[in-house]
């Protein structure tokens, strides 16, 4: 189209313009053409409107104290049955709309911001994760509970249980019976999702008495609570993994020997980790292992130099599995 005016500025005509480049003249002057200004159609108003003194009068109805925080279809209903007809109810909410009072009517919460947790552990028993998972049994519908609690440094499962039921009960007797087994002292972090369990009353005393503090995740957020969720992917992936268990015995049983192999079976275990950092807390400086030296941290435990005669490195294991591809048998290490 460029062209074709070009060349009829060169005293050449439009129609034998278009006709040598195979163009139409309407579809020339069409593209031409300025845009037309926007034309606005007001409608104009129906004769059956409420006038100004009408719609005052709802709004003074729907803005009074017996009124002020229901719906107009409440409102219609209550007028109705008392022989008041202001308007229709579609009527109302269109009176409404007008002035942005057609959404919620009732006094709101507003929602709270929730801070992706972050937390941070330079040693062992200053940061524990722990959840619920439900085992499978033979019998449809009934589950079994396994609560776990991990250490964040070591990654060391500090308690365990296999229970009927998830309760409360059961997980603050869990937590008082770690808490002493392993003589923590005041200034602990428990970090969970946001369960019935874990937000119960029950548990947060025992806690507070213990002089613990509380962690959880984002409301229906799932990869808060990465390590323990992480962990229960590793246990039901395992090729071992019995899928249905027979009862409460079964379930304990094959849930101790998953925990015993899986942190007493590679060159730097949770166990290990675990306690090396309680001698180097009471002073001792134990040798560090090529594991260690990796996962280096600001604490004294590697500061040791590792003589030149010890043995040769192997590659370490690591320390969780949280992909399929990367997941190994328990039965190699065995």
């Amino acid at each position: 189209m460029d062209l074709v005016e070009d060349v009829s500025e060169l005293e050449v005509s439009m129609v034998a313009a278009c006709l040598a480049v195979g163009l139409s003249r309407a579809t020339l002057y069409r593209a031409t053409r300025p845009p037309m200004p926007p034309t606005v159609h007001q409608r104009a108003p129906s004769p059956r409107r409420l006038g100004d003194d009408e719609r005052q009068g709802i709004l003074d109805v729907m803005h009074g104290a017996e009124f002020l925080d229901q719906p107009p279809m409440e409102v219609f209903a209550k007028l109705l049955s008392r022989g008041v007809y202001l308007a229709s109810i579609r009527t109302i909410y269109r009176v409404l709309a007008e002035l942005g009072e057609s959404k919620e009517r009732r006094n709101q919460r507003s929602p709270h911001p929730y801070v992706k947790p972050s937390l941070t552990a330079t040693a062992s028993n200053q940061v524990w994760t722990w959840d619920i998972t439900k085992l499978a049994t033979l019998e449809r519908g009934v589950f079994l509970h396994a609560y776990v609690i991990i250490d964040l440094f070591s990654r060391y499962v500090v308690g365990w249980m296999v229970a009927a039921k998830e309760c409360k009960h059961l997980a603050a007797q869990l937590f008082a019976d770690s808490v002493a087994r392993h003589g923590i002292e005041p200034g602990l972090t428990v970090h969970s999702d946001r369960g019935a369990a874990m937000k119960s009353d029950t548990l947060a005393q025992l806690l507070a008495t213990l002089g613990a503090s509380q962690s959880f995740s984002r409301p229906h957020v799932s990869d808060d609570n990465a390590f323990s969720e992480a962990q229960f992917k590793t246990l039901k992936y395992q090729p071992d993994y019995p899928g249905l268990f027979t009862g409460m015995l079964h379930a304990r049983g094959w849930l101790e020997l998953f925990l015993h192999v899986a942190q007493t079976t590679t060159i730097s275990t949770p166990d290990s980790r675990s306690s090396r950092r309680r001698k180097c807390s009471s002073g001792a400086s134990p040798p560090c292992t090529p594991c260690d030296r990796k996962r280096s941290t600001p604490h004294t435990r590697c500061t040791q130099a590792v003589s030149p005669m010890a043995r040769p490195r192997r590659l370490c294991r690591p320390r969780r599995c949280t992909s399929t591809r990367s997941r190994r048998s328990l039965s190699r290490w065995q």
